[in-house]
């Protein structure tokens, strides 16, 4: 019986040595594999971790009123504070006589982006740098005349983009079709 006892035990043993070697070190291809598995689980966690960071960008980013102004044609408006008026094609943003029959809003330093007659709550930053801003001029032909492709009426908001990439917003409150315009100036706020 103590015979049975001692090889029953060797054989435990014997068989417990054998599992130990299934558990070997993983082979280079299964630590390749894990290594990636580690890294898309990291970038996952990256990805979620600005995905929510620009939620939260989007929950506290607002437009603030920070000027109203009245650009003359031959003026242009400066989109940095303190949001001065100079002359034509100066800063950002100039009006010009078109043919002595209206005037004309030029991207003179920036871009524009029209959005028409739009609630300036609804615009967030993550759509302006979604869409496509371009040199146009936007016109202050009477609303009569549908031969002006890009008209600028009251209520109009107009997006801006400066040549470092920051954002504004134009509202025009008023327009004087060959005099002037009348403009609330929005920038953006986190």
């Amino acid at each position: 019986m103590k015979n049975i006892l001692i090889n029953f035990t060797a054989i435990i043993l014997v068989s417990l040595s054998f599992c130990c070697k299934d558990r070997e070190e993983p082979q280079p291809a299964q630590k390749k594999a894990l290594k990636t598995l580690a890294e898309q689980r990291l970038s996952a966690r990256i990805q979620d971790t600005l995905l929510t960071a620009e939620m939260n960008q989007v929950v506290r980013f607002h437009w603030l009123l920070v000027k109203t102004s009245v650009i003359k044609n031959n003026q242009s408006l400066s989109l940095k504070s303190p949001f001065v008026i100079g002359s034509s094609k100066q800063y950002e943003v100039s009006l010009e006589l078109h043919d002595n029959c209206c005037s004309e809003l030029t991207p003179a330093k920036a871009s524009f982006l029209n959005l028409g007659n739009i609630d300036i709550k609804s615009i967030t930053k993550l759509y302006l740098k979604s869409q496509t801003f371009n040199k146009n001029k936007i016109y202050t032909a009477q609303p009569s005349n549908n031969f002006w492709p890009n008209q600028l009426y009251a209520g109009t908001v107009i997006a801006c983009k400066t040549a470092d990439g920051n954002y504004s917003l134009l509202k025009i409150k008023s327009v004087k079709s060959r005099e002037s315009i009348e403009v609330e100036i929005y920038q953006g706020v986190n």
